[in-house]
């Protein structure tokens, strides 16, 4: 099971064209450090508003706790200790991200 976020990063218009108002890349770095995979940009260039609709998603461990956090160190919740919990009995390593 998965759990999904969206991020909009706004488009200033220009005469050459339109650029992101905030550098996407940044986003999507400081998400994936959360724990969030980069799923997919939907462009909105055609609405009054033009944005850029950033896609994340992360697994959810069986008994609810979000397993992307639950064993970082940086987490206030305590680790998956629930014995029905598949992903907390196969989990050995902290992951890493580099950007």
């Amino acid at each position: 099971m998965h759990e999904y976020s969206f991020v909009s990063v706004a488009m200033l218009r220009r005469r050459d064209g339109a650029r992101p108002e905030q550098d996407y890349r940044e986003v999507i770095r400081d998400r994936a450090a959360a724990g969030w995979r980069f799923v997919q940009a939907i462009p909105f260039e055609s609405s009054a508003d033009p944005r850029l609709d950033l896609v994340f998603e992360r697994k959810v461990a069986r008994c609810g706790i979000r397993s992307a956090c639950c064993r970082r160190s940086h987490c206030s919740r305590p680790a998956c200790s629930a014995s029905s919990c598949s992903w907390a009995t196969s989990w050995t390593t902290t992951p890493t991200i580099s950007s």
